[in-house]
């Protein structure tokens, strides 16, 4: 006998059928470079070479020598596409030239590309008249953004995320200073407006710094509260060379995790179910199956497009909602 829904919260999936067909035939396939758009410090709109480069019609020409020509030391190189490891390793930029869209390859010290116009600071941090960190600071900054008028060359290679380079910014009261930071919190918020839905598998420790890559617990119990099974309000992305974190209004405050989430759609939507429909009180389905709804028409408020890992990649939709008559 059918449980009939009387719960107040609730999460459905509702899948599409038949499952698409496996291809059986065999092929072969060109994977080309996983570029993605320019994207401020992730994937800088143009770059310097700082040697001359070889440039080519499709990346799987280099394996046959075959470039295209070389391009001379230059600045203001239009990216159209790059891949996200640039700044650690030989990476493909794929870029606009006079022939058209051609590829490019160099090692990340043949290459340079401007700090951002600010930064964050997200803990007190010391401020020096050179570059040189073993004088007496000028002063110590608190926590806020600050304006960049400059940065030693290359500042974004290093052998790590906690490598140091130097960053000069401006100050009101002692006019131009230098910052000595990791490359990973070289960075700055780029405002937003969205939804991201957590589910358990997906939890996240609430961070006051997003660069933050240390213990999340002692001996004496956890040090950070954490998000789960929840939807939350993305208001920003902390951007760097290394990585996207998220900025988060919770019922703490403001807090920042290094997973963006489920994206969710907000809005009140009729549905109808055409048939017995399982319910989850999670949006993955990691907790199991709650309730069957009968037939019904139901308003919801929340929506999100799922891919789980099933032959053929079936979409779901997951529908959740805030109280039941």
């Amino acid at each position: 006998m059918k449980k009939i829904l009387v719960a107040s919260f609730a999460v459905i999936f509702i899948s599409t059928y038949p499952y698409a067909a496996a291809e059986t035939a065999s092929r072969t396939v060109k994977v080309a470079p996983n570029v993605v758009s320019p994207d401020s410090l992730r994937i800088p709109t143009s770059i310097t070479l700082l040697k001359e480069t070889p440039f080519y019609t499709d990346p799987d020409d280099r394996l046959n020598g075959d470039s295209a020509g070389f391009l001379a030391p230059q600045k203001g190189i239009k990216v159209l596409g790059g891949e996200y490891a640039w700044a650690r390793g030989q990476s493909w930029w794929k870029i606009s030239t006079d022939l058209g869209p051609k590829w490019i390859s160099p090692e990340p010290w043949n290459v340079d590309v401007p700090p951002p116009e600010k930064i964050v600071l997200f803990n007190d941090t010391p401020i020096y008249a050179t570059m040189d960190d073993t004088q007496e600071p000028s002063a110590i900054l608190s926590p806020q953004e600050v304006q960049v008028t400059g940065a030693e060359k290359q500042w974004f290679y290093a052998n790590g995320p906690d490598e140091k380079h130097w960053v000069r910014i401006h100050t009101s009261w002692l006019g131009d200073q230098w910052v000595h930071l990791p490359v990973a919190k070289i960075g700055y918020i780029k405002p937003v407006d969205y939804y991201s839905y957590y589910s358990s598998s997906q939890s996240q420790y609430l961070l006051d710094d997003p660069t933050y890559n240390g213990p999340y617990g002692s001996m004496a119990g956890p040090m950070f509260k954490w998000l789960g099974n929840e939807t939350a309000h993305v208001t920003g992305e902390f951007v760097s060379v290394y990585d996207t974190n998220y900025r988060l209004e919770t019922e703490t405050g403001v807090n920042y995790v290094h997973e963006k989430g489920t994206p969710i759609v907000r809005g009140n939507e009729m549905i109808t179910l055409k048939a017995d429909t399982p319910l989850f009180a999670a949006a993955d389905g990691s907790q199991g199956i709650a309730l069957i709804l009968p037939k019904q028409s139901l308003s919801t408020y929340e929506k999100s497009i799922l891919r789980l890992n099933s032959v053929g990649g079936t979409p779901y939709i997951v529908f959740r909602r805030n109280g039941w008559p």
